[in-house]
């Protein structure tokens, strides 16, 4: 390695390189949070493709956003190839824009990730040994390998793990207890409140509100439809449901909106396509549950119950899994549940399941689901007792 971290009093400056995907950029703050308690006068920023910047836009502890339109970018330079001229005039401001960094920390490790702080001349350059598509030649200094399969540690924690190997983060007590990391992210804008009031205007306001959001980017993650279906006709007798997704999922989750579609809609909300990415985090501070697979929802209550100024640490959190390993990307913290049916090929990490049956999911019923949700409940109704 180049050196040790210089002394806070130095400012050092960081640049954290998460591109994407939406969850893991979520389940990346915490290298945010923990750099600055540890090193109070380091300048971060954080380098992302467009895509998932309004998850980040807002932030306190970012000192600088830098934005990569990379799908805009290879878009022209596919059908406008006249104009690259005008995208390398962007690509060289970018390079130019992130000169004058100290340390880069690649947490994704692609080589989509690891050329941008190689392009801008940053001396010290970290990321994992062994990174896919030999990322891992662009750091001046390759760290200890990332397993994405490793079910024993939260992926979070690994995240950090990067900064603790270079940056010499402590992380001691974050080991011990996972559910301590901090996630600093962006409070809700007024604008964004008011947002989800008028959206929530019209339903019981002495009933819990509960979030769906069952669609998933992987075709092996996704509980099916009919499952969803019977948790939410069950659970409109109960509570006050929100049914959440991008517009991107609609596809997905078709039958599902239109079953729902047929259905009394007085305590059923159809927020899929409604809710900006900038929005993620108002909305989930307003919910008392959230149920989801392991997704962008999970990974956003995670990030709003670890801010309890928010929701007093709701929404409070059931995970269902089936390729991949609750104790990894699954929600940490006492208040929180995941379902898993744990089959012997679980968890796979397969985007398709490799047995061609999605068991792992078929055979978790929703009876299950829901008496885990009834639990969940409980802790909600526990509280408006006291």
């Amino acid at each position: 390695m180049n050196g040790p971290f210089p002394l806070p009093t130095e400012k050092p400056r960081v640049l954290l390189v998460r591109l994407s995907a939406h969850g893991d950029v979520v389940q990346t703050l915490p290298v945010l949070g923990l750099i600055k308690q540890q090193y109070p006068n380091a300048y971060v920023g954080w380098l992302v493709e467009k895509a998932a910047a309004p998850l980040l836009e807002g932030n306190p502890l970012i000192d600088h956003l830098h934005v990569v339109d990379r799908k805009r970018w290879l878009k022209t330079l596919r059908t406008q190839p006249w104009n690259i001229g005008r995208v390398w005039r962007e690509i060289s401001a970018l390079r130019q824009e992130l000169k004058g960094y100290t340390y880069s920390l690649d947490v994704q490790g692609l080589l989509k990730s690891a050329v941008w702080p190689w392009l801008a001349g940053i001396p010290n350059r970290y990321g994992y040994q062994g990174a896919r598509e030999q990322a891992s030649r662009f750091y001046t200094d390759p760290l200890p390998p990332f397993d994405r399969t490793n079910a024993t540690i939260t992926a979070a924690l690994e995240f950090a793990a990067l900064a603790e190997a270079s940056l010499g983060l402590n992380l001691t007590s974050y080991r011990n207890n996972s559910a301590l990391l901090p996630y600093p992210i962006a409070t809700p804008t007024p604008q964004q409140v008011s947002k989800v009031n008028e959206c929530l205007e019209g339903l019981e306001k002495n009933l819990p509100l509960i979030g769906i959001a069952p669609a998933t980017q992987w075709q092996s993650k996704r509980w099916p439809n009919e499952y969803w279906l019977e948790v939410i006709q069950t659970l409109s007798a109960l509570a006050n449901v929100v049914v959440l997704g991008a517009e991107s999922d609609r596809p997905t989750i078709e039958p599902l909106l239109e079953a729902l579609e047929q259905q009394p809609k007085t305590r059923v909300l159809n927020w899929v396509g409604k809710t900006p990415l900038e929005s993620v985090y108002a909305v989930a501070s307003r919910l008392d549950v959230l149920v989801a697979p392991d997704s962008l929802w999970l990974h956003v209550g995670q990030a709003v119950s670890a801010n309890p100024k928010l929701n007093q640490g709701k929404p409070y959190l059931v995970g269902v899994f089936g390729p991949t390993a609750t104790g990894r990307t699954g929600p940490v913290g006492s208040q929180h549940q995941t379902l898993s049916t744990q089959l012997a090929c679980q968890p796979c990490f397969q985007k398709i399941c490799p047995l061609d049956t999605t068991e792992c999911l078929t055979s978790l019923r929703p009876q299950q689901v829901l008496e885990t949700i009834s639990q969940q409940l409980a802790k909600v109704q526990a509280e408006v007792t006291v």
